[in-house]
């Protein structure tokens, strides 16, 4: 997956449904060849398909991490209002930069971009691409958490019921996060 991927992606369904944006990046086929995917669905019955979404949703920003964590242009104030049709690569970088971060926090929170809109939903992309690079998934990762611990808590027990021991410490950092220790 590379930056210029997300250049003109359009981001306007009215709706959050994950498989959508897994489409939107063409990875809905590796998610659902995924091992764990495939534990989840097979134990569904036990722990019901939030579990599942809760997952995908997680995976598909694993997938972002090393572009999110890499450099990126300056807040532009007047990049909006330029309206190139083609415009600078500087430009083409930038417009790709802002659908990058629309569509991580539109996967992180699990909310529409129109629901985040409606909601006047913080951090903003604007927030985002100021937070340091290095720390940019982490907070993404973190707001995928803290807007859904009933579900992260049903996301820690599959875990532990399919045995996937390799994340251990992603489980320990999710207990720390929900019990605010």
């Amino acid at each position: 997956m590379k930056l210029g991927d997300f250049f003109g992606m359009d981001l306007s369904a009215r709706v959050f449904q994950v498989d959508h944006y897994a489409d939107l990046l063409g990875v809905r086929g590796a998610l659902a060849d995924n091992p764990q995917v495939l534990a989840y669905q097979a134990d569904m019955t036990r722990h019901g398909s939030a579990a599942l979404y809760l997952f995908k949703r997680l995976l598909i920003l694993r997938m972002l991490q090393v572009l999110l964590t890499g450099p990126m242009l300056s807040f532009d104030s007047h990049y909006d209002a330029k309206k190139l049709a083609a415009g600078s690569s500087r430009d083409r970088r930038y417009g790709a930069e802002e659908k990058l971060l629309a569509y991580a926090l539109i996967v992180a929170t699990g909310k529409s971009e129109n629901q985040l809109k409606a909601e006047q939903f913080h951090p903003t992309v604007r927030a985002l691409r100021e937070w340091p690079q290095a720390s940019r998934f982490k907070h993404l990762e973190r707001l995928l958490i803290d807007s859904n611990p009933a579900l992260v808590e049903a996301h820690a027990e599959l875990f532990r019921s399919v045995g996937h021991s390799r994340h251990a410490v992603w489980l320990r950092r999710l207990r720390h996060w929900l019990l605010g220790g």
